[in-house]
């Protein structure tokens, strides 16, 4: 029996490999802290020769957005799962007015499984990024995105003019947004005979507990 079991081990650390991502955008301005922090998390379990492809879009949270001189007290830019899911619930549940724009800027993520390599591609429409893993087993490779604009938020300044009786002269500075990421190789066997697998193709947010985990789709 132990036979058999190390066998069928074997052959699905030979046929399968995985790999753990994590992202995050950290220090939100804002004085709420559930919102200063945003993370997604997937485990992707390909297979030799398969390629797998995720597109994570960047959200704005405005507070107050009927108010400008209080909306821009807060920068708070979120991954779509958050924005919709554990930020909306605390800002319901707190009652303070706000709305949810897409900002337009996706991050795209290509793994290309070729036999034991795994290549990591992440890219926006302004640049790009790659790293290559090989073997069973690799230690966490982590990478800052603050090059890969447009990933931004927009700051909103008053300039008083000098001249007298003028009017505030509003200035837009765009700031932008690190998005920090990790990702590494797990060992198959251990994989396969913990519950991590149960998570395997799936995208969630580890702010959420509660909230169902999406399939990746290819």
């Amino acid at each position: 029996m132990k036979a058999l079991i190390l066998l069928l081990l074997s052959f699905s650390a030979f046929s399968q490999e995985f790999i753990q991502c994590e992202f995050e955008i950290r220090d939100n301005e804002t004085k709420i802290d559930e919102l200063k922090e945003s993370k997604l998390s997937f485990l992707l379990k390909l297979n030799e020769t398969e390629k797998v492809k995720q597109e994570i879009k960047l959200y704005k949270v405005r507070i107050n957005p009927e108010h400008e001189s209080e909306m821009y007290q807060h920068q708070i830019l979120a991954f779509e799962m958050d924005a919709n899911g554990p930020y909306k619930k605390v800002l319901d549940e707190k009652g303070i007015p706000f709305d949810i724009k897409d900002t337009g800027n996706k991050l795209i993520i290509d793994i290309d499984r070729v036999y034991q390599n795994m290549i990591v591609n992440m890219r926006t429409d302004f640049n790009y990024w790659q790293v290559s893993m090989g073997g069973p087993y690799t230690t966490k490779v982590t990478h800052e995105f603050n090059s890969l604009t447009p990933l931004y938020t927009e700051v909103y300044f008053e300039k008083i003019k000098k001249k007298l009786f003028s009017k505030d002269e509003k200035i837009v500075q765009r700031q932008v947004v690190p998005i920090y990421f990790s990702c590494q190789k797990l060992d198959t066997s251990y994989v396969i005979q913990t519950d991590l697998s149960e998570k395997a193709n799936m995208i969630f947010s580890p702010l959420d507990e509660t909230s169902t985990s999406k399939a990746i789709k290819n």
